[in-house]
């Protein structure tokens, strides 16, 4: 029997609660004191004895957070790199799948409506020197991949798929998109910036080969915080650039050797506080458990939509047929700014979330703002509420 969870008592525990009626862990979510408290006095501990030995101390603690993340997503710690952003995870792991030779040339790499602008961009910087097509799946009205139209022939060489838009609360179907790619023998490359935290994950499950994740949003951790996880499977076919010393043998004689494994992937020089900070919430999400968290942040998001769509003049965007925890909707005449003032006047952050970041879905859709609420589990539904009041306030409803 699963146990609910309490929302007195995480919201005790979370400083930013105090007041705030914070719905954007979308963007970057609230820190529990926990968090707050690791980042802090690591950050002191460097004060004290510097950096180098500070890190050496906590090398322990963030190897235990490699393993908690790892856990997280259904992967193995060694499979598992530290990144400083979901983006910068998964921009470093496509240039050292092409730089590794790894795109036939002429090829065609499959991706979906919902991507994100930094990993569409690096598709297109890395054309000229991989010569791939880049073709968008088939779609669903909603935006989500048409499964029953999929087809991955001989010219795919690759599948990227975002499991969740930035501007959507609608999710990809990548199980399937996975199994398909698996049976091509095509391998899949997952966003999964938005499930990370607030999701279930299980890596395997979703027949993928590579998976990115944040700190900042439904884990609550620092920015500057991500993950990579790679298969081992392929792990040694990728030429990742921005390597160094900790990664590589350099000789003057045999010059630079890629070291084995996940190490690749990560560079000497990040924040160690942060990376305790990470560690610290993952901890506490895997105590919370995330059938417990998916359970509530999905219950209180679709409670939010079944009252927006009782308001004149409100369109909701996410219809699809397994929505997550970001609500996203319109207000017929109104700006979406208009409603983020309103709902601030009320106590309440909420953001907009622009087409600059989602091109491809949001210009399908004819759109170019959204109103995005992201709930958490620290969340009540009267918070909620103040964001409907100032709908109504803005329609002139109330």
């Amino acid at each position: 029997m699963s146990i609910s969870i309490s929302v007195d008592e995480v919201r005790a525990l979370t400083p930013g609660c105090n007041g705030l009626a914070f719905l954007n862990s979308a963007g970057s979510s609230l820190p529990t004191y926990e968090t707050l408290d690791a980042v802090i006095s690591h950050l002191n501990r460097e004060s004290m004895v510097g950096g180098y030995l500070a890190g050496d101390e906590v090398a322990p603690v963030i190897e235990q957070g490699r393993a908690d993340l790892a856990a997280l997503i259904g992967g193995e710690a060694h499979e598992l790199a530290l990144t400083p952003s979901d983006s910068a995870g998964w921009v470093k792991a496509w240039w050292g799948w092409v730089l590794g030779g790894n795109i036939r040339r002429g090829s065609t790499v499959l991706v979906d409506r919902l991507s994100y602008h930094s990993h569409y961009s690096a598709l297109v910087q890395t054309q000229s020197i991989g010569e791939f097509r880049i073709e968008v799946m088939p779609s669903l009205a909603d935006g989500t991949v048409d499964i029953k139209q999929m087809v991955i022939d001989d010219h795919v060489s690759i599948v990227v798929v975002t499991m969740i838009g930035t501007h959507s609360g609608n999710v990809n179907p990548v199980a399937e998109i996975g199994a398909l790619a698996n049976a091509a023998g095509v391998p899949m490359f997952v966003d999964g910036c938005q499930a990370v935290g607030q999701l279930q994950v299980d890596v395997h499950k979703l027949n993928c080969q590579v998976f990115t994740g944040t700190g900042r949003k439904w884990l609550r951790a620092p920015r500057g915080t991500g993950l990579l996880w790679v298969s081992e499977s392929i792990i040694e076919k990728f030429q990742p650039p921005g390597v160094d010393g900790t990664n590589t043998n350099w000789t003057v004689d045999s010059g630079l050797t890629i070291g084995s494994g996940i190490g690749r992937f990560e560079e000497f020089e990040t924040s160690v506080a942060a990376r305790v900070g990470l560690a610290a919430a993952a901890r506490q999400a895997r105590e919370l458990g995330m059938a417990q968290i998916e359970s509530t942040v999905l219950g209180l998001a679709e409670q939010f939509r079944q009252s927006l769509g009782g308001l004149e003049g409100v369109t909701v965007h996410d219809t699809a047929t397994q929505r997550c925890a970001i609500v996203t909707f319109s207000v017929r005449g109104v700006e979406p700014a208009m409603v983020v003032a309103e709902a601030a006047k009320r106590g309440a952050s909420i953001n907009v979330s622009s087409a600059t970041w989602a091109a491809l879905d949001m210009q399908a859709k004819g759109l170019t703002q959204v109103v995005r609420v992201s709930p958490h589990y620290f969340n009540t539904p009267e918070e909620l509420d103040k964001v409907l009041e100032a709908v109504e306030a803005v329609t002139g409803s109330d």
